[in-house]
């Protein structure tokens, strides 16, 4: 079968249809690479006296904006700036342009930005927009804003609750020293307000929110070394138990109750005694114990020594016992010669006003100044040897005879231990109507025969007699 020519066509060869392809992509790469000339060109021309969007200056968005309107637009704002400081609920400071003669050169600030713009690169900076910093655009008396600020943070802080820091503290439930931890509280730091304020200023920003960072903080925290060593140089101490003891007698106990009622701790955490409260304790709790008589002297508590005896073994941490110190109070009046071969016996020395026990070894177990019968009355103490007789008995009433014959007994006296030992008429017994005992009392105010005593020495002769304990009754 043979081909048929068809009228009007003609055959294009491929070469050429090819080349035609390639002419049409050429020419539309050229059209495009002309528009994007044109638009990069028509935004560079824009960008050369406009901002770029996405632009920010100290903060303002400033998109599009020329020179001119960021100048109207810088000036106004700093004409009507105001701003306000807060932190929490309690604090507000508000701050306006003339509280602080603020100004702006709106000019200068717009003038400068732009210069820190490139218009070449404006498609980059679309993509990636610029925060603009311009410094000393804005000026302002910084001594009365310093003023404001100081003025505001002191009045707030009077009645804001302060920072604690981090101390010992005794836990009763524990029974240990433990560090208390440091609160920050809500007082604020005046420096970090006038840092916010100074920014605001500076940015024509009208509003900050405070963060906790702008409170005053404690000095001192809970990993303070010498905070957390004291706590444990005074559980140290409280965990001590020392015995004292009088003649290697125990007569008390020093225990972490008692330490931890001494302790103080110094500005710099060093544990302190307070020997004035060991002091205070030793004398009421020791003092009888350290109490004693010998036929020279009488021995009382020394304070002090035994006071610095228990504060370094506290201190050196050593539980080891101490022997109560003690110091001779007074000389006595000499003993009457031979007493102490009589045996077991109460010796009444009428010229030397001073009585003693003594017991069966000869050792004298009580004594005590006397005030004895009214010389100048004639109503001597009878002298001889005699016996605490069973009358022996508390709380009597002695009752004098008729002497002035008015019908009613010379005096009735109230006493709480009597010790008879002539029948049921004189003996030694209290006298709490007397204030001093001893000396030359019994010649012009003395008793009428009895032997007077102090309530606390006729207390311990009442415990230590017994019916038929001897009593001799000399000058």
């Amino acid at each position: 079968m043979s081909g048929k020519a068809v009228a009007g066509a003609h055959a294009v060869p491929a070469s050429q249809e090819k080349k035609g392809g390639r002419h049409a992509v050429a020419l539309v790469t050229l059209a495009v690479v002309c528009l994007l000339a044109a638009a990069y060109g028509a935004g560079y021309y824009y960008f050369s006296s406009h901002f770029v969007p996405g632009t920010t200056v100290n903060g303002m968005d400033v998109s599009t904006m020329d020179v001119p309107t960021l100048t109207a637009q810088v000036d106004k704002a700093g004409e009507a700036w105001q701003t306000s400081i807060t932190y929490g609920d309690g604090y507000e400071l508000a701050i306006k342009a003339s509280d602080i003669d603020l100004t702006v050169d709106g000019k200068g600030l717009a003038d400068a930005a732009k210069a820190e713009t490139e218009p070449s690169r404006w498609v980059i900076d679309m993509l990636q927009p610029q925060g603009i910093v311009v410094d000393e655009a804005v000026s302002y008396d910084e001594d009365k804003l310093k003023a404001l600020v100081d003025a505001s943070v002191e009045e707030y802080n009077g009645t804001a609750q302060a920072p604690t820091d981090a101390a010992p503290r005794y836990d009763e439930e524990k029974k240990a020293y433990v560090v208390a931890p440091e609160a920050a509280g809500t007082q604020l730091k005046a420096e970090a307000v006038e840092a916010a304020a100074d920014e605001c200023a500076g940015d024509l920003k009208d509003s900050v929110q405070l963060t906790d960072d702008a409170l005053i903080q404690p000095n001192v925290t809970s990993d303070n070394d010498k905070l957390t060593s004291a706590v444990d140089a005074a559980n140290k101490m409280i965990a001590l138990d020392i015995p004292l003891t009088v003649n290697d007698k125990e007569v008390a106990h020093v225990t972490g109750d008692l330490i931890k009622g001494w302790i103080s701790f110094g500005d710099d955490y060093a544990v302190t005694l307070d020997t004035g409260a060991i002091k205070k304790w030793a004398k009421k709790e020791l003092k009888s114990a350290a109490a004693r008589t010998d036929e020279a002297h009488t021995y009382g508590l020394d304070a002090d020594a035994t006071v610095n005896a228990i504060a370094d073994a506290i201190q050196s941490n050593k539980s080891d016992s101490i022997e109560v110190s003690t110091k001779v109070l007074s000389d006595l009046p000499a003993a009457t010669e031979g007493a102490s071969e009589l045996g077991r016996h109460i010796d009444v020395n009428l010229t030397t006003q001073y009585a003693r026990m003594y017991d069966d070894e000869g050792e004298v177990i009580w004594s005590s100044y006397i005030v004895s019968g009214d010389m100048g009355e004639d109503r001597a103490t009878p002298t001889g040897t005699y016996a605490i007789n069973g009358n022996k008995a508390k709380n009597q009433t002695l009752i004098g005879a008729d002497e002035d014959e008015d019908g009613e007994p010379d005096y009735k006296s109230k006493v709480t231990y009597w010790m008879p030992f002539i029948g049921n008429d004189v003996g030694l017994h209290d006298a709490s109507w007397r204030s001093q005992f001893g000396g030359s009392i019994y010649q012009y105010n003395g008793s009428h025969g009895c032997v007077n005593l102090p309530t606390d020495k006729a207390a311990q002769l009442y415990e230590l007699t017994r019916v038929g304990d001897k009593v001799i009754v000399h000058w």
